[in-house]
């Protein structure tokens, strides 16, 4: 949702299922996110679900984010 675009796409319902299954996605979209916001989508999309942040994490994560923008915003 972030990238704007779905992290596994197909036409084919076996092929998706197998990209999803094996965690294979076009990175392409995640060079135009900082590095800590592109390790957020990385780990989201975790074929492992002990290495995938619940939902609490996740809020954390961005919320740290959302104040290093606005700190910065607001002191320029």
């Amino acid at each position: 949702m972030l990238t704007l675009a779905p992290p596994f796409y197909t036409s084919n319902i076996l092929l998706l299922a197998s990209k999803i299954c094996s965690g294979e996605y076009d990175e392409t979209p995640l060079k135009f996110y900082s590095d800590r916001i592109r390790q957020i989508i990385i780990e989201c999309l975790s074929i492992d679900p002990q290495r995938r942040p619940d939902i609490c994490s996740v809020a954390i994560l961005c919320t740290e984010q959302i104040m290093l923008y606005t700190d910065r915003s607001c002191t320029t």
